[in-house]
């Protein structure tokens, strides 16, 4: 494999990896009491509910398979958080990719390659959801589109702060209250989707996999 390729393919990954920085929730809140909420209307009450459920996450293990509509790959592994701020995300093989939050940077891992990239937490999906409190008012949080039907809610949501971030479409299952997924929807309208799979809320983590030395140095 060249290298043009190798490193087009790596942009790939490393593009459609940041979708996953999205941590799924739980919640004190009953199940019940949130789908009671989320058939109210207004938009607000809702939304009051979902911050609620969304801050009350503190550790999250999961199965994660990530399909991208940029280059119809799918991708599967396994995602590690605990809030505020740390998150570990190993991609199954053919992958190489392995994503690390630590805080305060998040470390892209290439193991083909053997090179590694950081990026500032905060200029990353993965602060909204890592943030140590998630704000959805209207100060911080622009809704774009707000879909309720029988079985299922979905918002679109993007940043208010930032001009021409991506537009993040997060869905729940009502009854039983619970994170469906969610997708990103970049400028040019390509999509990541997000499906999570045996969801463990609250559990104790390895947090060893938050810590990264670089074996390459």
């Amino acid at each position: 494999m060249n290298n043009s390729y190798s490193l087009s393919r790596r942009k790939i990954l490393i593009s459609s990896s940041l979708a996953l920085l999205l941590s799924p929730l739980t919640q004190t809140i009953s199940a019940q009491e949130i789908s009671d909420r989320v058939d109210r209307v207004p938009i607000q009450s809702s939304l009051d509910a979902i911050t609620l459920y969304l801050n009350n996450i503190r550790t999250l293990k999961a199965e994660i398979v990530q399909r991208s509509s940029r280059n119809n790959n799918q991708l599967s592994g396994n995602i590690s958080i605990k809030r505020p701020g740390f998150l570990h995300l190993e991609y199954n093989k053919p992958s190489p990719i392995t994503l690390i939050a630590d805080s305060r940077s998040l470390i892209i891992v290439d193991k083909n390659l053997k090179e590694v990239q950081s990026i500032p937490l905060s200029q990353t999906p993965a602060h909204f959801f890592l943030q140590r409190v998630i704000d959805l008012s209207p100060r911080k949080i622009a809704i774009l589109d707000y879909s309720i039907n029988e079985n299922s809610l979905t918002f679109d949501v993007t940043s208010s702060e930032v001009e021409n971030q991506n537009r993040l479409r997060i869905s729940f299952l009502k009854k039983p209250f619970s994170l469906l997924g969610w997708t990103l929807v970049e400028p040019d309208n390509h999509t990541t989707e997000i499906f999570l799979k045996k969801l463990q809320i609250n559990t104790p983590v390895d947090e060893s996999l938050f810590a990264f030395k670089n074996p390459w140095k």
